[in-house]
């Protein structure tokens, strides 16, 4: 996960935007919530950097998952917006 701070905002303190890249399970190891776990993790330290949204690319066989987690698609992404 590679994070970019952002400048702070009186109204939002969470401006570090963090892109999630390279993301990937073994095919052998695949179906045993690896990756679910992995991307949890990731969500998980929102509140400690101050993550105000998280970016991916992902493979069509992946989007699942994303989307599972509440990842949403814009015209060049998914993201979330924690909490």
């Amino acid at each position: 996960m590679l994070l970019w701070p952002r400048p702070p905002l009186p109204e939002n303190e969470r401006t570090t935007e963090a892109m999630i890249t390279n993301m990937f399970v073994r095919p052998s190891h695949q179906g045993q919530g690896i990756g679910r776990r992995l991307l949890e993790q990731c969500i998980a330290a929102a509140d400690q950097f101050k993550i105000g949204c998280f970016l991916l690319q992902t493979t069509l066989e992946g989007r699942s998952l994303y989307t599972s987690a509440g990842f949403t698609p814009t015209a060049d992404w998914m993201e979330l917006r924690p909490q």
